[in-house]
Formats: C-alpha cells, sequence, structure tokens
C-alpha cells in the first residue's frame, strides 16, 4: 500500500528544492553581509605568495601595554617566525604589518573659519591605514615616517562642518590651542552596523607624536605617558593592537600573540582571530554561545569598528543558523531516498541472483538431458 501517492511526493520533492535553494541564498547574503566588515579581510588582501594571518587585541586601561612594549613583542614574534621555517617579508624595524590605535577623548576642533565643532579623536600608529582602508575623498591617510607630524584625518560631517567642503588638504584646524594641518578627508561610516556603533560624533586621527603635542589628553596614567627629552608628554597609550603575521601553521598568528599577551597582561585583553572570523561554520557553532555578545565583564572599550564586526557575528550566527535549519527537511528527504534504494538495490540484488541461479539450473538440465540422448 502506498502511504503517499505520486503528487503528493511530487510536492515534497519541490518543497525539498525550495529549501536547499533558500539554504544557498541565505548563505550567499551571510557572504556579502560578513564582507561589508571588511577591515577583517586585510590578511587576505594583502596575502600573495605567502598566507597571512590577522590577528587584533583589545586591552583595558591601564593594562601597562603601549608603545615602548611593542619592541619585545616583535623580537618573540620574529623569533618564533623563524623557528617555524618562516621569515616576515618586511624589513628593519617593520618586519610585518601592524598597527595600533587608542582613544584621545572628545576635543572641540575650530577651522580658520572661526567654526567650532567637537569631534571623537583618536591617536594611530604603524600600518593603521593598511588595516583600515577608509575611502579617501581628498588629500592622504597619515603615515608614521612623514616629515612633519602635525597632520590630521579628519572624516566627511566634520570637513563640512568646519570648511563647507571636502576639498580641505592642507588647511589648518586647531584642536584647542594646538594647529594642525589636514592631510586627508576620510567618507564617514556606510554600512548600517558601523553607523550604529560609531556614535553621533565626527572622527578624526592624529598621529602618536601629534598627540604627544596637545596639552589636553590625559596624563594621569603612568603607562600612557611619558616625558620625552624636551620635558613635554609624549602620548604612549594603547587601546587595540593589529598585526599579521605569515602563518607557517594554522592559528600560528593567533597563537603566539595570544601568548605574549597571556603571559604578560592576563585577565587585562582581549584577542580576536580576524582571519576565517566570519566562516559560516564558527558562526553556527556561536550561534550556542549569543550571550557572548550581550554580556562582558571585562572593563575594555572597544573601538566602534569592532563593535560593528561583534554585532556582525550576532546576526550571521543567526543567520546561518537559519541556514543550516532549512536543510534540515532535505536532509532528512535524502536519508529517506538512500534507504529506500538500498533497499531497492537488495530486492533488486536477491531477484538477478534468483534469476541466474535459475538460467544455471535451466543449463544444467539441457546439458543433462543432451548427455542422455547421446547428444554433444
Amino acid at each position: 500500500m502506498k502511504i503517499i501517492g505520486r503528487k503528493w511526493r511530487v510536492l515534497l520533492l519541490f518543497l525539498n528544492f525550495l529549501m536547499v535553494a533558500a539554504s544557498g541564498i541565505v548563505y550567499v547574503i551571510g557572504g556579502f553581509m560578513a564582507k561589508t566588515q571588511s577591515y577583517n579581510y586585510t590578511a587576505e588582501r594583502w596575502s600573495k605568495d605567502t598566507d597571512y594571518a590577522q590577528v587584533s587585541c583589545f586591552l583595558e586601561e591601564g593594562s601597562g601595554f603601549d608603545k615602548d612594549k611593542i619592541g619585545s613583542m616583535k623580537y618573540e614574534l620574529v623569533t618564533a617566525l623563524k623557528e617555524a621555517g618562516s621569515e616576515a617579508e618586511g624589513q628593519g624595524n617593520k618586519p610585518y604589518p601592524e598597527a595600533y590605535s587608542a582613544g584621545i577623548g572628545v576635543h572641540s576642533l575650530k577651522s580658520t573659519r572661526n567654526v567650532k565643532n567637537d569631534a571623537d579623536v583618536m591617536a594611530v600608529g604603524g600600518d593603521f591605514f593598511v588595516f583600515h582602508a577608509f575611502e579617501l575623498l581628498d588629500g592622504s591617510y597619515l603615515y608614521d615616517d612623514d616629515t612633519m607630524q602635525d597632520g590630521i584625518l579628519i572624516d566627511h560631517d566634520l570637513a563640512w562642518t568646519l570648511y563647507g567642503t571636502v576639498e580641505v588638504s592642507g588647511l589648518p584646524v586647531y584642536i584647542e590651542e594646538t594647529k594642525f594641518y589636514i592631510s586627508g578627508v576620510i567618507e564617514t561610516p556606510q554600512t548600517e552596523v558601523e553607523q550604529q556603533c560609531s556614535g553621533s560624533l565626527p572622527k578624526a586621527y592624529i598621529t602618536y607624536d601629534g598627540a604627544s603635542r596637545l596639552d589636553t589628553f590625559d596624563s594621569s596614567q603612568s603607562d600612557s605617558t611619558d616625558f620625552n627629552s624636551s620635558g613635554t608628554n609624549s602620548f604612549k597609550k594603547i587601546n587595540c593592537y593589529e598585526c599579521m603575521l605569515p602563518c607557517p601553521v594554522e592559528k600560528f598568528a593567533y597563537e603566539k600573540v595570544k601568548g605574549f599577551f597571556e603571559e604578560n597582561y592576563r585577565n587585562k585583553y582581549k584577542i580576536v582571530d580576524n582571519t576565517g572570523r566570519f566562516a559560516p561554520s564558527l558562526m553556527y557553532e556561536n550561534h550556542s554561545k549569543l550571550y557572548n555578545y550581550f554580556v562582558d565583564d571585562s572593563s575594555i572599550s572597544y573601538p566602534y569598528w569592532e563593535n560593528a564586526s561583534r554585532i556582525m557575528e550576532y546576526k550571521l550566527s543567526k543567520l546561518y543558523f537559519l541556514q543550516r535549519l532549512l536543510l534540515v527537511c532535505p536532509f532528512i528527504a535524502a536519508v529517506c531516498m538512500f534507504v529506500k534504494v538500498y533497499r531497492a538495490g537488495g530486492v533488486l540484488k536477491e531477484y538477478l541472483k534468483a534469476k541466474a541461479a535459475d538460467k544455471y539450473d535451466r543449463f544444467r538440465t539441457r546439458k543433462y538431458k543432451r548427455e542422455i540422448n547421446g547428444e554433444n
């Protein structure tokens, strides 16, 4: 007796096909959403002949890690690379791409038009704009080896407020009473999650040397500042450290960077393996730990791009869980089909064996009759 009629079997087959197609569409949408957090794909863009991996480390205020500690970490990482039989491609003080940054706080910026506007100012160093390739609307990024360290990079909104245009590179701007020159203008965050996390204030970026020229940053923390030979404050604090390392073995960069911070700054940091961060299998596993995105018992203040990536992880975890959920019915149908085919194969096998045995018996009978009758 047939349990399901032909019409219903066709309908179920069609529904299973739709669920598989929907799963594929959700998978593609997830990949597109992940790519919007482009800074997590720096290593993918950087890798050519050598596979690189990208790691980010976020530190608590007063962690003790600052610019002066980068050298010792760099020595350990380069040594580990050599022991693993891999060489960093850079030279001298820059064996591999790295970036560091720290928020300076909200400051009032003033143009020569005497227009003022508050902005969220951040000090950046190393290859910061390799990791964070903001869209340039005018001018250029900031670099550590610039002859003059009085440059400032501002976003679109701040440029329009101060000067009424984005073509402002080379023009002066004042942070409190300290004079800077605009090196370039970048686009404001464009993705939904970045806009949610970046806040309402425009952004401005200066170098660490530029930050040291300010009289208004918080110099009360001994690990954040020092006095240089001229007696002025030197800004050294780091809240976010990022690097890209060649990966002779899987998770090499993550394990080595984590090992350094675990040994020296235990319980004062959070580390992220940006390489493969949004992999569907990893996001699916994270679905059972979604509370991690709501509860963070550390005192770390994440930059807006990391908060945006954490929100994206949350969204993708739910999305890829749905993607796999859509495959449950087709998977069950495929298993049932396999069992049915396997059983049918067993029945067919027995049928063929019986037919073969019957033919063999007939052949033996005819041969026996020919022998009795004296036939050849």
